[in-house]
Formats: structure tokens, C-alpha cells, sequence
């Protein structure tokens, strides 16, 4: 069973996704526990796991702390799970807190494990980690983070996150098709950002380098931002930025191969990732990509066309993408670790080593 916040376009519930239909595919009986109703977006995602037979679990309304504990306890009563995979801070929290003795394994999957997150030496977390049958790190950063100031547990391993390879595959070899479905013309240039609209990814940043770029001669491109509204006032000002501009805002996207297959260059400026799915998805195209200097992307930074930058340096950023634009290429990269076969296997594993450890 897998806990999550709740349906919605983010990175931690298109895991989730992916990881359950290949569970489900493979003979296990999967269930997803919502701690939030289902955000409007995501609703027909929701269906098409519940018709592939997978459980769907949540709340008719906002809920709150008590409630909560006793929506876990009612579902995975009803469920029976033998193990669950709590992905992000407050599913884990509730995981590991609604029961005195759980009828589960609980594993806790960190999506994001930082200060931020967890302070050093968070004494709830830190109380609560005996709970943890496992640890699963997203990024190595984040795992080493948490073995060295939140607590260690014996089966702490990293798990990077994995995409559909096959999908992005299929739709680059259609990229002539995509592009006239799309309506763009011949010569021009797609930029694509992916990320919920939050002050965190850098959205306007994005839009500032593009549109001295276009300054500077890049005038036959688009900047395509795909992602939900996080922050609705961030979301105005970078609408305002964009007024005008050939900047077009495409809301959340089930699936992004097709915009993928239609782009030229893929931007990711994030103050603070773990392993963000949308970077896997832009690693796995072949795009020339352009990342900010955090981390999780300098874990990347040896694959062809990947250029780690400091993208708060907007003339820097500027003249990145203006000459990514003009040298615009497909790279080919080691990747057969990012697919979600691959992760999918290592989370079989782990439940292997968990049941042996029973």
C-alpha cells in the first residue's frame, strides 16, 4: 500500500502512479491511502488507476490531524496491508503514528529530506524513525542527510526515481508529427520547464533569462511552463512577466513525453530538489538540459548535454539558453537505471529482504 498527501501532479504522487501499475501488473494487490481529497486535475488519473484495480483511498474533505489518524487506521484495517510505503514527510508521519502496534511494515520514502524538511535533529522524527522498518532515500543527499542528523536505520538504502522510458522513447521518434499537431512552426525553438509554480522551481527566473534571450536573438522561440498552481500569487507575477511574450502556461500534464518530443531545450532552475520525476523525464529525452547547482542535479552533471549552472545568475542563464538554443541536439545518455522497471525491481527487493528479516 502506498500513503501519499494526495492526488496530485507532483513528483512523489506520479511516482506512486507508475509504482502501482507496475505493482498491479505483476500480481500484487496494491492500494493508494489519500490523506486530502483528490486535486480536480488529477481526478481522471485517480479513475484510471481505481479501473486498472488498484484501491484509491480518501477522504471526502479536508481532514486534520485526529482525523487523519483515524482515516489510516479505517483503511489500512480494510486493506490489510503487509507493508506500506509512505512517501514525503506527512504521510510518513501518520504511518508510523496512527497505530501502538502497527499491522504493517512501514516504509518511509524521503521525496525531500533536508533542513527544511527535517531539522537537524528533529526529536519527533527522530522518536518516530524507530517505527521505520526502511528508509528509502530518492537522491543520496537526502538519505545521507537523515542517517547523519535524524536517526540511522539498518536498511537505508537509495532508490533513484524511474519514468516510463518506452513512452518518451515512442513519442521522440514522432517528434515531426507532435510538432505540427502542436502547431509550431518550422525553425522555431521549444523551451520547456516542468514543476508545480512555486517560487521554489524558479519559474521566473526562467521567464527572465528567456526573454532577454529572445533579446539577444533567440526571437524564433517559446518558453512552455507545465505544472499546477502552487503558489497562486507567484503564479500572477509570473504572468505578469510573461505578458506578451511568446510564454505560454499549460497547466498540469498527465503525461509530458509528447511536449518532451516537441522541445529543443529543457530548463530546471529549482532552489532545492530531491529527485525530481520532471528532471528523470528531461534526462531521458535527450535534451540538452540547463540545471541549477543544487545537489541533486550535480549528481548528474557528467551525462552528455547536461549544463549545471547557478540559474539566479540571469546573465548566465541567458547566455546558457541562448546558446543551447543555437546548438540544439539530442544527447545520448546512460538511463536504463531510471526506468521504473528498475525501480520497481528495487522496491521488490526490498520487501524480500523485509519479509526475510520477519
Amino acid at each position: 500500500m502506498h500513503f501519499i498527501l494526495k492526488g496530485r501532479y507532483s513528483g512523489a504522487e506520479i511516482l506512486v502512479r507508475d509504482l502501482a501499475l507496475h505493482q498491479k501488473a505483476n500480481g500484487h494487490e496494491v492500494g493508494i491511502l489519500a490523506l486530502e481529497p483528490t486535486e480536480d486535475d488529477f481526478i481522471p488519473i485517480r479513475n484510471m488507476l481505481i479501473d486498472q484495480g488498484i484501491l484509491w483511498y480518501e477522504p471526502l474533505k479536508s481532514i486534520r490531524r485526529i482525523q487523519r489518524i483515524l482515516h489510516v487506521r479505517k483503511y489500512s484495517l480494510l486493506f490489510q496491508p503487509s507493508f506500506v510505503f509512505a512517501h514525503s514527510i506527512i504521510p510518513a508521519f501518520y504511518a508510523r503514528s496512527a497505530w501502538i502496534i502497527m499491522p504493517y511494515l512501514a516504509i518511509s520514502v524521503l521525496h525531500s529530506a533536508n533542513c527544511q524538511d527535517y531539522p537537524k535533529g528533529d526529536l519527533i522524527e527522530r522518536f518516530i524513525s524507530k517505527r521505520s522498518s526502511a528508509i528509502v532515500g530518492v537522491n543520496k543527499d537526502a538519505l545521507e542527510y537523515y542517517n547523519k542528523y535524524i536517526a540511522i536505520n539498518k536498511n537505508s538504502l537509495y532508490i533513484p526515481n524511474g519514468v516510463n522510458i518506452d513512452n518518451i522513447f515512442i513519442a521522440k521518434e514522432q517528434r515531426e508529427s507532435v510538432r505540427t499537431a502542436y502547431g509550431i512552426g518550422l525553425g522555431t525553438k521549444i523551451i520547456i520547464q516542468v514543476g508545480r509554480i512555486d517560487p521554489v522551481k524558479g519559474q521566473a527566473q526562467t521567464i527572465k533569462a528567456f526573454i532577454r534571450a529572445t533579446e539577444l536573438g533567440c526571437v524564433n522561440s517559446q518558453l512552455w511552463i507545465i505544472g499546477i498552481v502552487q503558489d497562486a500569487e507567484y503564479s500572477e507575477e509570473c504572468k505578469k512577466l510573461a505578458k506578451n511574450k511568446p510564454i505560454h502556461f499549460l497547466g498540469g500534464q498527465s503525461s509530458v513525453a509528447n511536449y518532451l518530443a516537441a522541445a529543443d531545450l529543457y530548463v530546471m532552475p529549482s532552489k532545492c530538489e530531491a529527485m525530481s520525476v520532471a528532471f528523470v523525464e528531461g534526462l531521458v529525452s535527450g535534451l540538452p538540459i540547463i540545471a541549477n547547482e543544487i545537489p541533486s542535479f550535480r549528481e548528474h552533471s557528467t551525462q552528455p548535454g547536461v549544463k549545471i549552472i547557478n540559474t539566479n545568475n540571469i546573465n548566465l542563464y541567458t547566455e546558457s539558453i541562448a546558446f543551447e538554443l543555437k546548438n540544439a541536439r539530442r544527447y545520448i545518455r546512460s538511463i536504463d537505471h531510471l526506468s521504473i522497471q528498475s525501480c520497481a525491481h528495487s522496491y521488490d527487493k526490498l520487501i524480500e529482504r523485509l519479509n526475510a528479516e520477519r
